[in-house]
C-alpha cells in the first residue's frame, strides 16, 4: 500500500504511515473527552482527606479533654481513620465513574 500523502510504501495492515503519519482510509477518527474529565476526582479526594484529619484532630482533642485512657482514643482515631478511608474511596470511585462531575 502507498501513503496517500507522503508516497511512502506502507505494510497493507497499517493503521498510519510509519513516515509522516498520515491515517489510512480505513481508521475511523478517535474521539476523546474533556482534557479534564481524568483528572476531577483529585480536588473531591483532597476534601475528603482535609475532613478527615480535621476529624482526627477533633476526635484526639476532644478525647484529651474528656480525660479518656489511651486505649479509647487509639480505637476512636482508628475508627475515624477507618471511615475517612472508606469515605476517600467511595468519593474517588463515584468521582472517576462520572456521578459526581460538574455537567
Amino acid at each position: 500500500m502507498t501513503c496517500r500523502s507522503c508516497g511512502t510504501t506502507i505494510a497493507e495492515k497499517a493503521i498510519v504511515c510509519y513516515k509522516c503519519g498520515t491515517p489510512t482510509e480505513d481508521l475511523a477518527p478517535v474521539t476523546r473527552g474533556p482534557a479534564g474529565a481524568a483528572r476531577s476526582s483529585v480536588p473531591w479526594v483532597a476534601v475528603a482527606a482535609v475532613l478527615e484529619v480535621a476529624a482526627l484532630a477533633a476526635v484526639y482533642w476532644f478525647g484529651r479533654e474528656a480525660g479518656w485512657p489511651v486505649w479509647q482514643q487509639v480505637v476512636a482515631v482508628g475508627a475515624v481513620l477507618a471511615a475517612g478511608t472508606l469515605v476517600t474511596l467511595r468519593v474517588s470511585a463515584g468521582a472517576r465513574s462520572g456521578r459526581l462531575r460538574r455537567k
